[in-house]
C-alpha cells in the first residue's frame, strides 16, 4: 500500500517528523526551523508530496 500526502498537516497526522511538536523532542530548533520553512514553502508553491509505501501480509493457521 502507498499513502500519499499532498500537505504537510495531513502527513503529520501519520508521520510525526511532519509535526513540530513531535520534532522538538529529537531535531535541534535551527535544524527543524529550516526544514519546517522548506516543508510550509512547498505546501505553498502546491508541489509539496510526501509518499511511501507499506508492506502488508495475511494469513492464517491451517486446520489441524
Amino acid at each position: 500500500m502507498t499513502l500519499r500526502f499532498t500537505a504537510p498537516e495531513d502527513a503529520a497526522s501519520v508521520v510525526p517528523f511532519f509535526d513540530p511538536h513531535a520534532l522538538e523532542i529529537c531535531v535541534e530548533p535551527d535544524l527543524r526551523r529550516r526544514f519546517l520553512d522548506s516543508v510550509h514553502e512547498s505546501a505553498r508553491r502546491g508541489d509539496f508530496l510526501f509518499a511511501f509505501t507499506m508492506w502488508i501480509t495475511m494469513g492464517r493457521v491451517a486446520s489441524a
